[in-house]
């Protein structure tokens, strides 16, 4: 089994560190927080309609072209 935040947060309240709950929740909560996001960024990318190769390449060129640019500034 997992053991979820709520596992936690029940057993400090079980143990007697009950000084230490609110915190935990905080970061509880700005956890899921942040999962929720990274899951929404999940979905936006695989709502592009784009290949992950296609997206690849695309990568590519511009890591290319970055280059160049760069380079030339060198000179």
């Amino acid at each position: 089994k997992t053991i979820a935040g709520e596992h936690v947060i029940s057993a400090l309240q079980t143990l007697g560190f009950e000084e230490y709950v609110e915190e935990v929740e905080e970061v509880y909560k700005d956890h899921k927080k942040q999962q929720k996001d990274r899951d929404k960024k999940s979905t936006r990318l695989e709502n592009t309609g784009i290949s992950e190769e296609e997206l690849l390449r695309q990568q590519e060129l511009l890591f290319a072209q970055s280059r160049l640019k760069f380079e030339a500034q060198q000179q």
